[in-house]
């Protein structure tokens, strides 16, 4: 007899595992940064009370549930990656921060990890969406946690001034000092089909003292390039209203804020 194949999706790569203990170096102030820091996240958060309970939807390493718990908000972090789970744990631990529940989670098991109305805000940023295949599941997900009229807050890299079958080449002209070492960063983005997801390496180049490159690590990790229009029209179907889509001339990313109808 022929097997039945099983419905279940099989768990993805954790591409992040290896990356979790160095994530740190792409960010410039680990303590002061919401998410990437994208113009319009910081209003956004804003508006979500005091008290309000918020799932950081892609915690990384708990910098912005360890920002939105230092004022008062009640955090529930989950991520993908049980490499990023284990390091936001572990500086989550070692603040003063009240209580933040951390958790692996992928998105599309969100509504089996938590009950419906669990949060008033859902937060996902630092362009984490782009992980995500089939933006109207994920977005549906994210609703089925959220309360009525609550509050989805993410950002996204402008996939349209980005991708191209030529790589883009971006080398930071800042260099990260910390722990005393001197880090550069660059990124390498390509889209080799048209429609088939971007590449992006990411490289940390470690200075010797006469500014010679001493060590080099790079990462590959895959992300789904989307028009604003597409994220519109996802939220929508998904049953999101309120949509707004902010527009900065000159930056390559932007902040979509949505409440579930």
């Amino acid at each position: 007899p022929r097997r039945r194949r099983s419905s279940a999706p099989e768990p993805r790569a954790d591409h992040y595992a290896a990356f979790a203990s160095h994530y740190h170096w792409f960010l410039d102030d680990v303590r002061r940064r919401v998410g990437c820091d994208t113009p319009g996240v910081r209003l956004a958060v804003r508006a979500i009370p005091e008290h309000a309970r918020v799932l950081d939807a892609a915690c990384g390493l708990g910098i912005d549930a360890l920002w939105l718990a230092e004022r008062g908000r009640r955090v529930t972090a989950t991520d993908a990656s049980s490499g990023m789970v284990a390091e936001a744990r572990r500086r989550l631990a070692a603040s003063d921060a009240p209580g933040v529940d951390v958790r692996r989670c992928e998105w599309d098991d969100l509504g089996s990890e938590f009950p419906p109305d669990s949060f008033d805000a859902v937060l996902c940023v630092g362009s984490s969406i782009a992980h995500a295949p089939h933006l109207r599941r994920v977005l549906s997900a994210f609703g089925s946690v959220l309360v009525s009229g609550g509050l989805l807050i993410l950002d996204s890299r402008d996939w349209e001034a980005t991708t191209s079958a030529k790589p883009v080449v971006e080398v930071e002209p800042v260099i990260v000092e910390r722990e005393g070492r001197r880090c550069r960063r660059s990124y390498e983005w390509a889209q080799p089909e048209p429609s088939g997801p971007v590449e992006l390496r990411a490289t940390l180049e470690f200075l010797g003292d006469d500014g010679s490159v001493s060590e080099s690590m790079t990462w590959t990790l895959h992300q789904h390039a989307f028009t604003r229009q597409d994220l519109r029209a996802a939220l929508e179907r998904a049953g999101f209203g309120s949509i707004a889509l902010d527009r900065i001339p000159g930056d390559d990313r932007y902040t979509a804020t949505a409440r579930r109808r």
